[in-house]
């Protein structure tokens, strides 16, 4: 199941619809947000980074679901305009969706370029970009994602490549990286790994490695590889951890 927090649009319908607002700024700053808007909706960042003054850095969007549409709204300060970014819908069979907010930020635009952006609300999920979905689609399996994590999640990053899954979490300070391969049969002692048993009863194999620990585990026809590193001066992963990691993988009976 897929560990997000879905947001279910249920305000005022003016507030999603499609509108347009006379501008009270200038036609060039109408202009300039228009091109912004555009590159951020296509990932253009030559484009965006040629609208913005040197000193400006544009926020990070942690999520790789595509923005769907943004909004532009009148701001209380003066040569601004706030910026209401959502992702694209998600659809259910039953003909209903979900829309989540991208991003709220305050833009604020002279001479022809943007001098200053500040987040108002940065709504994107960087859970968002496992490749659970992706997976199951494909193959209708479902995948063992952790509910535990041992450090504070900032990126998420995965894909699909052929019949295989490959993903991982990090911050500055660590990475915890998953691989899930088709695999029949059952999984037979490794060379140079510990065996333990996880508190569901099932086995695993367990090593260290050079910046942390790796575990191997077979479930459900498919062999995982869950591996804990860390950055030595800021973070040294414990076993502990990482085999915490891997039970919260598996469902609650």
């Amino acid at each position: 199941m897929k560990k997000a927090f879905i947001v279910f649009f249920l305000v005022i319908g003016c507030m999603m619809a499609p509108f347009s607002i006379k501008a009270k700024s200038p036609d060039s700053t109408q202009a300039v947000l228009h091109d912004f808007v555009n590159a951020i909706m296509k990932k253009d960042d030559r484009l965006a980074k040629k609208l913005i003054k040197p000193s400006v850095k544009i926020p990070e969007i942690r999520e790789n679901t595509p923005i769907q549409g943004v909004q532009t709204l009148p701001s209380p300060h003066r040569n601004a305009r706030i910026l209401l970014a959502h992702f694209e819908r998600e659809y259910f069979d039953n003909n209903s969706f979900a829309e989540r907010i991208a991003f709220i930020w305050e833009v604020y635009v002279e001479n022809n370029k943007i001098s200053r952006i500040k987040v108002l609300s940065d709504l994107s999920n960087p859970l968002m970009n496992e490749p659970i979905k992706e997976y199951q689609e494909k193959f209708n399996k479902q995948l063992l994602v952790p509910a535990y994590f041992p450090f504070k999640i900032t990126h998420v990053q995965g894909n699909v490549v052929y019949n295989e899954a490959i993903w991982f979490y990090r911050n500055k300070n660590g990475k915890l990286s998953l691989q899930a391969t088709p695999h029949s049969g059952k999984l037979g002692p490794l060379k140079d790994y510990r065996s333990l048993i996880l508190k569901n009863g099932l086995e695993a194999f367990i090593i260290e490695i050079q910046a942390g620990y790796q575990v191997i585990f077979h479930y459900d026809d498919i062999q995982y590889t869950v591996k804990l590193e860390g950055e030595k001066k800021l973070y040294q992963p414990l076993e502990k951890e990482l085999i915490d990691v891997v039970e919260s993988m598996f469902p609650n009976d």
